[in-house]
């Protein structure tokens, strides 16, 4: 029997198949030209608008305009489902992932290597496709069959050959809705997190500008801060290679560049320590590729004694009456440290260039003031953060046992 593993009580019986092929059109994207590209053109959809979970997300930094003109074929609007054929992320967590676009009252346009599908509603509905190109299988064997190495690639013939189980549309309908019910609360943590993370920038902007002042425990003011350049309040130490002591059962974890840039996510173990990192101290990344998101990422490291400092990296161990806490906030991507980004070849900061960084220096006690209601904030962003993982965890059960 061709039947998923969890359904509705009030349906039973086998599913139907076809290739997509046959119960879908497809539209392959326009090349538009880049030299074409204006703020005050229409809204082009690109690789940059997709999104792991199904839903188009448009910002001001990803978000593209065109003035050039195309066919209407190439035009789309709410609800249109779509599909990614390239997938330029090292882990390629994107190829063939769909979207289905809100209702606007604008039109997008269709970029080259995304993919308009167009199924026959009569036999299969938008909703219940769209959470079809989610399932795990699906998107293995777009993968499995992509070409290409830094940059993956699918296409619309891999994709018209895939089979499809669907069952009646009454079933469609309720598989869809249920799981649409998932989505909204994934969609409305999502934006919680992003609210929360605005909040947090703009507060930061407004202490550290002095905007905005807290007041000492009983209630009067607190002094000026002091202009002073980090080298005046830490002691720096570099980082030391570990390229021959990579060891998947090492008994510390390297603190580089992709450790810092994912926020401790991506880490390798090494089996001896070069460089041991101190407690209460900061750790910030030297070196980044061209407009790299890496450089001056800095992190507090409460407890170093399972760490190893890697070359590259830079080590700030503060002098008496200094939070270190504060100066993560402070530092993280200053830009002054990002000035010395050219764009063209890679950034290497020199020691000199790290100490000689401008800063304010509040009192100890306004230093660990703002530390602690911005660490408050911080603690709300990441429970929001696993509630929303959480919800893609379930929601990604949900699709492997709902779909054949």
């Amino acid at each position: 029997m061709v039947a998923p593993k969890l359904r509705f009580k009030e349906f039973d019986g086998d599913w139907s198949s076809q290739t997509l092929g046959n119960i879908a059109k497809f539209i392959s994207g326009y090349a538009f030209d880049s030299e074409k590209f204006d703020e005050n053109g229409r809204k082009l959809i690109t690789p940059k608008n997709f999104t792991t979970y199904g839903r188009a997300l448009f910002t001001e930094q990803n978000t593209k305009f065109t003035i050039e003109s195309c066919d209407e074929k190439f035009v789309c609007r709410g609800n249109d489902l779509l599909i990614l054929l390239t997938d330029l992320t090292q882990s390629c967590e994107l190829l063939g992932k769909p979207i289905l676009l809100p209702d606007l009252n604008e039109e997008i346009l269709l970029n080259q290597r995304i993919l308009k599908v167009e199924p026959n509603q009569d036999v299969i509905g938008k909703l219940f496709l769209l959470n079809f190109f989610l399932t795990e299988n699906y998107l293995k064997h777009i993968k499995e069959t992509s070409t290409g190495t830094t940059v993956r690639h699918s296409s619309h013939k891999i994709l018209s050959k895939y089979e499809v189980f669907y069952p009646s549309k009454a079933e469609q309908t309720k598989i869809a809705s249920f799981l649409s019910a998932v989505d909204e609360k994934i969609s409305q943590l999502t934006q919680k997190h992003e609210l929360l993370s605005q909040y947090k920038q703009g507060m930061m902007q407004k202490l550290f500008s002095q905007q905005l002042r807290f007041k000492a425990d009983d209630g009067s003011e607190f002094g000026e801060w002091e202009e002073k350049q980090l080298g005046e309040i830490i002691k720096f130490v570099n980082g030391k290679g570990h390229e021959n002591d990579v060891d998947s059962d090492g008994s510390y974890t390297l603190i580089n560049s992709k450790f810092l840039s994912t926020n401790g996510s991506v880490a390798k173990k090494v089996n001896k320590c070069n460089q041991k990192v101190m407690n209460d101290s900061l750790v910030m990344v030297m070196s980044d590729v061209p407009n790299g998101k890496a450089l001056a990422k800095v992190m507090y490291i409460q407890d170093g004694s399972n760490f190893a400092l890697n070359q590259r990296i830079g080590m700030f161990i503060f002098h008496k009456d200094h939070y270190p806490k504060f100066f993560q906030y402070q530092l993280n991507r200053h830009q002054y440290y990002l000035a010395f980004d050219s764009g063209v070849g890679q950034t290497n900061l020199k020691k000199e260039d790290v100490l000689n960084c401008p800063i304010l220096v509040p009192c100890i006690e306004e230093q660990t003031t703002i530390a602690n209601f911005l660490s408050a904030i911080d603690q709300k962003i990441e429970v929001v953060t696993q509630q929303i993982e959480q919800a893609k965890t379930w929601k990604k059960g949900l699709l492997q046992q709902m779909f054949v």
